[in-house]
């Protein structure tokens, strides 16, 4: 595509368990990087990709809301800002200008990123279909906010996250530092508390990298 414009693959499919975790605690970013995806966010909705997740049942309580997702999922990967990534990225400024420059695209180029670009998110979701062209996924049902169950997560897959030993975690759920239930000998710990947990790790981590500035 010449002349600046903005090229997008839509690739269409059903998220896999790691891209469907990774959703509910708000780590899709860490997973991309553990796939080796090359991902900046310059702002919202401005990302070398974006992903859009079907949404079977919503609910609302005091503007906050509460969404059961299905499996479908569309990733959306703007070719321009994967190339200027891929050779090392930049500002916001820099970005706007690598793609406002007149661009050629060659069909070979963007054959072999379409194909490169599959087999990264083959590893997160499994792919039916690839577009040029977006459609916005199905409008959820609205539910009762009360309908709308809550997911658990077991401490080896919050310790996963975190980068920490499972046995922390479980010592964090029986002291009582986190919120956590036992079911027989196994605890659960809600995806409320996981979001907890992880929004104060990326203030940690954002007040350490200052402070090594």
């Amino acid at each position: 595509m010449m002349g600046g414009d903005i090229m997008i693959l839509v690739y269409k499919g059903y998220a896999r368990k790691r891209l469907r975790e990774a959703l509910k605690v708000r780590a899709i970013p860490e997973l991309l990087q553990v796939i080796d995806f090359p991902y900046k966010e310059y702002y919202p909705g401005f990302a070398t990709i974006n992903f859009e997740f079907g949404v079977d049942e919503e609910g609302w309580r005091d503007n906050i809301r509460k969404q059961k997702f299905s499996n479908e999922v569309q990733a959306v990967a703007n070719l321009g800002l994967y190339i200027f990534e891929k050779k090392g990225g930049g500002s916001y400024q820099e970005a706007i200008k690598f793609l406002s420059q007149n661009l050629d695209l060659d069909p070979d180029l963007v054959k072999e990123l379409r194909y490169e670009i599959r087999l990264k998110l083959e590893k997160i979701m499994s792919i039916v279909g690839i577009s040029e062209e977006w459609k916005p996924l199905p409008a959820p049902n609205l539910v009762p906010y009360e309908r709308v169950a809550e997911d658990f997560y077991s401490p080896e897959y919050v310790a996963d996250i975190f980068q920490l030993p499972p046995d922390t975690v479980v010592y964090w759920c029986r002291t009582g530092q986190i919120k956590a239930v036992k079911l027989g000998a196994k605890w659960r710990i809600p995806e409320s508390e996981v979001l907890k947990l992880k929004q104060g790790h990326d203030v940690y981590e954002e007040q350490d990298q200052k402070q090594s500035e």
